[in-house]
């Protein structure tokens, strides 16, 4: 959701205008102040929140429960697709057992920028007998579309146009194999709708992320996106959403153009939420995000923030903890009022303030219906592991990308104070040992101790690659990752950064990559 680094160019720009608007006082049609109407709650659309956890992971189906002990009725995780086809469906049974409904996450560009996809998202592709793209997407498709916790696909965020025609290409590809479900397409919004009218063509959902919240910008500004959005929506015949602020933009570093980051208050957030509503009738609302709460020291506070201003649901709820998964209730919420796919096969795309009841604190019991995780990563050492016998030590080397001074070449140089850097995931390098050699280990050394998502393969001819580490679903940091595996035989290595836990910056750093 955050593709952020756009804003940069544009956010000085939107305050000055903001300001000469108001010195002319110029006479633009008015739209409703930030009331809270409490009689709105009887009818308020479908609301969701992002998540990013994948199913090969536990805690994610516990997380569902508190979700739905919220309120919300959607959940749009980031990494959906970090799992065996068994836990996808397991999630989309969970969720549904619990009232909510899962927006499959296919925004990564990589569904439609020529990523080989079944090496991306290897558990899948392992099992897709397909040979392409194209077979990947129809199988993914096909896998969840007429599943009873389906909502649709999330089919693209804040793109910019000259990508239009790629990923236009690529949702119509979801909608010719599930023609049932809806496609939801979110662009980048300060003060206009200006990135979303190149794309209104991508889904029947159209959206616009705002996050007026420490950015200097006025929270009445959702407001005035919200009427000039329904207008866009009414106008080619597609459904209004929109997504809301739960973040703070202090933890996202690398958005160094926001003047003062904070939490939004549980007043702001009610606020933002009226502004949606009494400007436009959206068909749904998604909150920006259940993620970054989790990770936040006041993780409880923030939440039950959230599920106030939200309004989705006035029983009390329980609260997630910054070091410990949520804890279920043991009252499912009910069923969420999207009616339940037909049998026609179909591929693809909070509240008064709280009272003083406390929250439950009785333990859950463990999710019944989650699947067995994929075998667990080694845990990352604090040690540095020394240069020697390092087998690709300054060896010839081929990096996706690279940024002036932060070439590939930097993370095999021996040298833990230079680094690579790479913008857009994912992002690889490979090199060529020379000849064939035998491997047990590699270590990665991640700038800022990052929690980065990668895989390892290996080759002997370069033609057949083998994966022999996978941390795809990592969600863990540290000084050096080691990992190691059954000795094998390689002459080509290749690392991929698929991304990185927490972190939406898209910023591939890695100081070192050894081989042993």
């Amino acid at each position: 959701m955050l593709f952020l680094r756009k804003k940069v160019q544009n956010i000085a720009l939107l305050l000055v205008l903001l300001s000469v608007a108001t010195t002319m006082s110029l006479a633009l049609e008015p739209f409703s102040t930030s009331k809270s109407n409490v009689a709105m709650a009887a009818s308020l659309p479908p609301q969701g929140v992002y998540e990013d956890c994948p199913p090969a992971d536990a805690a994610c189906f516990t997380n569902l429960d508190q979700i739905a002990a919220g309120g919300f009725k959607l959940v749009l995780n980031y990494s959906q697709f970090w799992g065996t086809p068994a836990q996808q469906i397991a999630y989309a049974a969970r969720a549904d057992s619990l009232g909510m409904k899962v927006i499959w996450g296919m925004s990564d560009p990589a569904w439609w920028n020529g990523t080989n996809l079944r090496t991306y998202y290897g558990d899948l592709g392992e099992t897709c007998n397909c040979s392409d793209n194209t077979g990947f997407i129809k199988y993914v498709v096909s896998l969840v579309k007429d599943l009873p916790g389906t909502w649709g696909y999330y089919i693209g965020d804040e793109l910019e146009p000259a990508e239009h025609a790629k990923a236009k290409a690529f949702s119509d590809l979801v909608k010719s194999v599930d023609p049932v479900h809806p496609r939801l397409y979110v662009a980048a919004s300060d003060l206009d709708i200006d990135n979303l009218t190149p794309f209104v063509d991508m889904g029947e959902y159209l959206a616009t992320d705002n996050y007026p919240v420490g950015t200097g910008l006025d929270i009445d500004t959702v407001g005035s996106v919200a009427r000039d959005g329904q207008a866009l929506a009414n106008k080619n015949g597609k459904v209004w959403a929109q997504v809301l602020q739960s973040f703070n933009w202090g933890q996202y570093p690398v958005e160094t153009w926001v003047p003062s980051p904070r939490w939004p208050t549980r007043d702001e957030m009610r606020q933002m939420r009226d502004q949606a509503l009494n400007n436009a009738q959206p068909g749904l609302l998604l909150w920006y995000s259940y993620f970054d709460i989790r990770k936040d020291p006041q993780a409880a506070s923030h939440w039950a923030d959230l599920v106030w201003a939200a309004g989705a649901n006035q029983a009390p709820q329980p609260q997630p903890t910054a070091t410990a998964a949520p804890k279920p209730t043991s009252t499912p919420v009910p069923a969420t009022a999207t009616p339940k796919p037909t049998s026609t096969p179909v591929p693809a795309t909070a509240t008064p303030r709280p009272t003083s009841t406390p929250v439950p604190t009785t333990a859950a019991p463990k999710p019944t219906s989650t699947p067995v995780p994929a075998t667990a990563t080694p845990k990352p050492t604090s040690t540095p592991v020394p240069t020697t016998g390092n087998l690709i030590l300054d060896k010839t080397l081929v990096a996706s990308n690279e940024e002036p001074g932060f070439e590939g070449s930097k993370v095999n140089d021996g040298d833990p104070n230079t680094r690579w850097r790479a913008y857009g995931w994912p992002n690889s390098i490979q090199i060529d040992l020379g000849s064939v050699k035998t491997i047990t280990a590699t270590d990665l050394l991640p700038y800022q101790n990052k929690a980065y998502r990668y895989r390892v393969l290996v080759s002997t001819n370069e033609t057949k690659f083998t994966r022999v580490v996978d941390r795809s679903s990592n969600r863990t940091g540290g000084e050096v990752i080691t990992d190691t595996f059954a000795p094998v035989k390689a002459r080509y290595i290749r690392l991929v950064i698929l991304g990185s836990y927490g972190d939406k910056s898209e910023w591939t750093d890695i100081k070192e990559f050894r081989v042993r």
